[in-house]
């Protein structure tokens, strides 16, 4: 049971809403997520309690103008019976990870500009402001705010120019980088109509061979549109990327195996029958095996972390037994771990990653799922500068990172989803469109393309008009016509890769 309670006045309750506090989560000094229960009290102030008394970050959804609601961070809170001003924490929290990011990138040669400076100054100066005037509650809520906005600002303009720099570095030892770039190929063989759009933006296509997609009916499989993805891209010399093979969740697993619950090694022996008549099937025709995803996503399996780890392994021996040298991907959703808010002593995915790499499997490469703006089990909305922060953690690991990217294109509900995401409501400013999506690519993408450690990206829906697994999330939308985020991702293409 908690133990601990941290309380938190919250003036305008339109910036944080019901389903935010339920997404919160805590932080100790390093980024992994920790179990907690968050609620409004009945005189309106924020209570979140938890296990122990250490202290711990806030991360929450929280409104902001012209931003719309991304996940923001406190500074680090020490246990009190006064309670704490949120915005001005949030405020506090935020700038102080943008100083703190800015110092480490000025050590390897960052050069900040006059607006930037600026801004962080502005943002100081407003939170000091908002410090020192507690006592006027309205007036510090609007210093607070105002730091907030500025702060977002020169974190997205920080993350400008640090990708600026760092892909000027990068394309002076090399015109074009050699990253694999593309899109899945969806459930279906590519129309002629779309051939051309899908070659422009695609130097290497995720075909996708889905377990639960191949295999509706046991021992019925049904990879004939794959196998003619397979042969477009090798006519025209597209590299491909085969899978997931393995999702370990709903999304993944054919709904015929949940006769076999709590049979952990006959789900292992099925996944690794599968996995062998794929490669056997394609082997030679495929660049690199996306071998397995490991998700938190709902499941009827009951299937807990070291089982999920075995049947990983298997799927891994079972490739290399028949395929001895294509290179392997292990995939991992929601690779900042918010699932961990409310799976208490679960363990966060780079630490099972940190594993199976530590384990001596020949994996070639770590998959990081980010499919932003989805409930009840996405990734939250942040900003470049979190998303640099992420792929600086995962680096660490010294494995190559391949990013798996989604978001949707409307808020609307979707006839043909057979999953149960659903998109967040205002999350993007504006709330999600066509040109929402597209700008959130020309935002994140070319930060990721400035990072040496990200050898792959990948856009994880090709359309909207067949059955598809995240709302709104394709290149194309529900009557086959192409949107912005298909032109964004072509020209980012030609202007950095082969």
């Amino acid at each position: 049971m908690p133990v601990g309670q941290l309380r938190f006045i919250v003036p305008e309750r339109s910036r944080l809403t019901d389903r935010a506090v339920q997404q919160a989560y805590l932080t100790g000094f390093d980024p992994i997520p920790s179990f907690c229960r968050a609620r409004f009290a009945d005189n309106g102030d924020l209570l979140v309690e938890r296990e122990g008394f250490d202290s711990v970050k806030l991360n929450i959804p929280y409104r902001i103008d012209g931003r719309g609601e991304p996940l923001t961070a406190t500074g680090t809170l020490a246990q009190r019976e006064r309670p704490y001003l949120l915005p001005l924490e949030l405020a506090r929290g935020k700038l102080n990870v943008l100083r703190n990011q800015i110092a480490e990138w000025e050590q390897a040669g960052f050069e900040t500009s006059p607006e930037l400076r600026g801004l962080i100054h502005t943002a100081t100066r407003h939170l000091t402001d908002a410090a020192v005037r507690q006592n006027e509650p309205k007036v510090a809520v609007m210093f607070a705010h105002e730091s907030l906005v500025d702060t977002l600002e020169a974190a997205e303009l920080a993350a400008r120019i640090y990708t600026q720099q760092a892909l000027a570095v990068r394309h002076r030892s090399v015109a074009k980088l050699p990253i694999a770039f593309g899109s899945s190929l969806g459930r279906q063989p590519l129309e002629k109509g779309l051939m051309k759009l899908a070659q422009a933006v695609c130097n290497t296509a995720v075909v996708p061979l889905s377990w639960k997609q191949v295999v509706p009916n046991e021992d019925e499989y049904q990879w004939e549109a794959y196998a003619e993805q397979l042969d477009w891209c090798r006519t025209l010399g597209i590299n491909t990327c085969a899978g997931p093979l393995i999702k370990l969740d709903d999304r993944g697993f054919p709904a015929w195996l949940n006769a076999w619950q709590q049979d952990v090694d006959a789900i292992a022996a099925f996944a690794a029958e599968y996995t062998a008549k794929v490669v056997t099937q394609f082997r030679g025709r495929v660049s690199f095996w996306n071998c397995a995803s490991f998700s938190y996503r709902q499941h009827q399996l009951g299937l807990r972390d070291e089982e999920k780890l075995r049947i990983i392994s298997r799927v891994v021996e079972t490739i290399r037994r028949i395929d001895a040298d294509t290179p392997l991907i292990a995939c991992f959703d929601q690779p900042w771990g918010e699932y961990l808010r409310k799976v208490p002593m679960a363990y966060a995915p780079i630490h099972i990653a940190d594993h199976l790499v530590r384990s001596g499997l020949p994996i070639a490469a770590l998959g990081l799922e980010i499919e932003v703006g989805y409930l009840p089990d996405g990734t939250y909305l942040r900003d470049s500068l979190e998303l640099s922060r992420l792929i600086d953690t995962w680096s660490l690991l010294g494995v190559p990172l391949y990013i798996f990217l989604a978001a949707p294109s409307a808020e609307s509900d979707d006839a043909r989803v057979d999953s149960k995401a659903v998109p967040v409501e205002g999350a993007w400013p504006g709330g999600w469109t066509p040109e929402g999506q597209a700008d959130w690519v020309r935002a994140v993408v070319p930060m990721l393309l400035a990072k040496p450690s990200v050898q792959g990206i990948a856009w994880q829906q090709f359309r909207d008009d067949e059955p598809h697994e995240l709302p709104h999330a394709g290149l194309f939308d529900a009557a086959g016509r192409p949107k912005p985020v298909l032109s964004a991702l072509t020209t980012l293409r030609g202007e950095h890769l082969l």
